[in-house]
């Protein structure tokens, strides 16, 4: 299943990543969404959409790590893998076909019960790891690790960040994988570099150095340290190319012809 979380603000956003991930070969009856809020709720109703309503009290940070964890248990208590990502995702290729996530997601084959998108350079021994682009199999590792995961973060009633948690209990497991940034990017990443500031140009579109040669599409690229929507995907235009700014797909437009 893919999960993602959205509230009234993003709404707008998760219409285009339906629409952009069905134009890629991926079904409405993949999707499931953590609501915030009410008109998520509807929003989804109106749209087809398996939706969890937000049944969590609290503060909005509270109510949305607490969904999160629950959502993400519930799907693999189903016995079904699940592909989690933040709705400041924007997907150019079916994740879900892509090697890693396919091996992890469609079949028994994997060496990995879970596979996560890097938060900083693997450089170090045991890199951050970004809890907004992961996926995991139903296994009964992953079932108990997210059942203690989301128990802990109630206990302490948000007072310990959900992005600690998750790498507190991921960053030294031996069968989780590592996504490539090169295919999975990470848009805080790409703007600092790793020795300077990274090119600007978008990383699928320009040559290497010394190559005339165009770089392989991502997968996807997370916005993440972009504040607001607009901004997001702005930015995700502007760094990525990506086409669907303002709902161009997502909500059809009349064009000159």
């Amino acid at each position: 299943r893919l999960f993602t979380l959205v509230g009234a603000s993003y709404l707008e956003t998760l219409a285009r990543t339906v629409a952009t991930l069905e134009m890629l070969g991926r079904s409405r009856r993949d999707f499931i969404v953590g609501c915030i809020d009410d008109a998520c709720a509807v929003a989804c109703a109106a749209a087809s959409l398996e939706f969890l309503p937000n049944g969590f009290g609290g503060d909005l940070s509270f109510r949305i790590a607490s969904i999160k964890f629950y959502a993400i248990l519930t799907v693999l208590q189903r016995g079904e893998a699940v592909l989690s990502f933040d709705v400041d995702v924007f997907f150019f290729q079916d994740p879900v076909r892509d090697f890693p996530l396919r091996q992890l997601l469609t079949n028994h084959s994997s060496p990995y019960d879970a596979v996560v998108q890097l938060d900083e350079f693997p450089t170090k021994r045991h890199p951050r790891l970004n809890f907004g682009f992961f996926a995991a199999r139903p296994t009964i590792e992953m079932q108990t690790l997210f059942r203690d995961l989301w128990a802990k973060y109630n206990r302490t009633a948000g007072r310990i960040w959900d992005q600690q948690l998750f790498n507190e209990a991921f960053g030294h497991l031996k069968n989780v994988g590592l996504l490539p940034l090169e295919r999975y990017r990470n848009f805080m990443l790409d703007v600092s570099g790793h020795e300077g500031p990274a090119d600007p140009c978008p990383p699928h579109l320009c040559p290497s150095p010394g190559q005339s040669e165009t770089r392989a599409m991502p997968v996807c690229a997370h916005m993440t340290c972009v504040d607001g929507v607009a901004n997001k995907e702005l930015m995700a235009r502007s760094a990525y190319g990506s086409a669907d700014v303002g709902g161009y797909y997502s909500t059809p437009r009349k064009t000159i012809s």
